[in-house]
C-alpha cells in the first residue's frame, strides 16, 4: 500500500511512499517536515525520509499498528501510545526508564507516563476504549472511554525537570 505526500498549497502530489503490503493505518510527520513515519495492518513501521522517499528503516511488530506519532522533540516513535524507539538508534525504549532526556507520553494500560514517571493512574470507568481512542499531543492527554466518556488532561510540565529529578 502506499502513502502520498501532497503540497498543501498546490494540490501536487510531491511523493509516493510504497512499501506496506497492507492498508496503511496511521501516518504522522516530524514539525520540520523531514521525516515520516507509517503504520500498517501489516504490523510494521516504516520510517521515510520526507525529501527523497526512501524508507529509511522499518520495525516490525506482533500486532496491527493502529497509532503512530513523535514524541514531544521527536527524538522518538511512540507506537500504539505503548511502545517507544529510539529514531537514532531504533531500540526499543523502556517508558519506565527515569531519564532526564526522555520525554515521551504514554497511556499504558492503567498508567500516564511522562517522562518515566507513573504520573497519574486511570480508574477503570476512565482508560482508553483501544489505542484508537488515545491522542497526546504535546503536553495534553485526551482518552476516548469504554464509559463513552472523552477526558482531556493538560500536564503542566513547568515542573518537569525538577518532578523528575525529585523521583530518580
Amino acid at each position: 500500500m502506499t502513502v502520498r505526500v501532497w503540497n498543501s498549497y498546490s494540490g501536487k502530489l510531491i511523493n509516493e511512499l510504497q512499501g506496506h503490503s497492507h492498508w496503511v493505518t496511521s501516518v504522522a510527520i516530524s514539525h520540520d517536515g523531514t521525516t515520516i513515519v507509517s503504520g500498517s495492518s501489516d504490523m510494521t513501521v516504516r520510517v521515510w525520509n520526507a525529501q527523497n522517499g526512501t524508507c529509511i528503516k522499518t520495525l516490525e511488530f506482533y500486532t496491527e499498528i493502529n497509532h503512530i506519532n513523535f514524541s514531544i522533540n521527536e527524538t522518538h516513535i511512540i507506537v500504539n501510545n505503548a511502545k517507544a524507539f529510539s529514531l537514532s538508534t531504533f531500540t526499543v525504549i523502556d517508558p519506565f526508564a527515569k531519564s532526564d532526556d526522555l520525554d515521551i507520553n504514554l497511556v499504558i494500560g492503567n498508567w500516564i507516563i511522562l517522562a518515566g514517571l507513573k504520573l497519574f493512574w486511570l480508574p477503570s470507568s476512565f482508560r482508553p476504549y483501544s489505542s484508537h481512542t488515545v491522542l497526546i499531543n504535546n503536553h495534553k492527554v485526551i482518552i476516548g472511554t469504554s464509559s463513552g466518556r472523552v477526558l482531556i488532561i493538560s500536564l503542566n510540565t513547568d515542573n518537569d525537570e525538577q518532578l523528575v529529578k525529585g523521583n530518580k
